[in-house]
């Protein structure tokens, strides 16, 4: 998705945050990250020793983009991200 749309998700599934996922882990964040898993490796080794993902989502801003549901308790302790891919709510046809 664009910058423009992952933005909009995030807005929107800012509720998610505090609450525990089905997997039963707790949502502590939403970021936005690109899709591809090379860049999204380096985009969380960025997040993990900055704790910024805006400055860390600056060379990406044109890729393909998803969202995530984290705990960054996890992630900040252990090094595990435990995460969910937010996907949009399907549009449907009248």
């Amino acid at each position: 998705m664009t910058y423009k749309e992952a933005i909009e998700l995030k807005k929107a599934s800012m509720h998610l945050i505090g609450t525990t996922n089905r997997r039963g882990y707790k949502i502590t964040d939403i970021l936005i990250v690109p899709a591809e898993q090379d860049k999204q490796n380096d985009f969380m080794l960025c997040y993990i020793q900055s704790h910024n993902a805006n400055s860390c989502l600056t060379n990406y801003l044109n890729e393909d983009l998803i969202v995530m549901s984290v705990d960054t308790r996890y992630l900040r302790d252990d090094s595990v991200l435990f995460y969910d891919i937010i996907r949009p709510e399907p549009v449907l046809a009248n």
